[in-house]
């Protein structure tokens, strides 16, 4: 009996670091826009958006949007530099009002904020805000 626990212990002790890993992956949208031209990239993706990563030639402005069929996943203008953002959504109850907390540092009603599903066909549009060749690479880091 003494060497089966042991056994079964050490099987537990193998597998669970494999139990705890997400599954995570990542999605590159590598476009080029020259002066305030617009580009687009579409691939279909199922997840927990996690992340957007931008990364931008150097001197460049742009925007970014990453929108699914259901709802608009990040949108942000004017990024002139390498960044990664975290976007996040309102949780809403089954009656559509954003759901909200009291605690924190104050006594308010606070939104409650989580990631979004992404669910199909995700579309990346990459707009140009200032002159010249802009590379942009726009990368998706989600969870399945």
């Amino acid at each position: 009996m003494n060497k089966f626990l042991a056994f079964l212990a050490l099987c537990l002790l193998v597998l669970a670091p494999f139990s705890v890993m997400a599954d995570m992956d990542s999605e590159p949208f590598s476009t080029t826009v020259i002066g305030a031209t617009t580009n687009t990239r579409t691939i279909v993706v199922r997840g927990m958006l996690e992340g957007v990563k931008v990364d931008i030639t150097a001197g460049q402005t742009c925007s970014v949007a990453v929108a699914s069929a259901q709802l608009t996943l990040f949108s942000k203008s004017g990024i002139a530099a390498d960044a990664t953002y975290l976007p996040r959504a309102a949780v809403h109850s089954t009656a559509g009002a954003a759901i909200t907390f009291v605690g924190g540092t104050n006594d308010t009603a606070n939104v409650w904020y989580d990631k979004q599903p992404m669910a199909g066909a995700v579309t990346v549009t990459t707009i140009g805000e200032s002159a010249g060749t802009n590379a942009v690479i726009t990368t998706l880091i989600y969870s399945r």
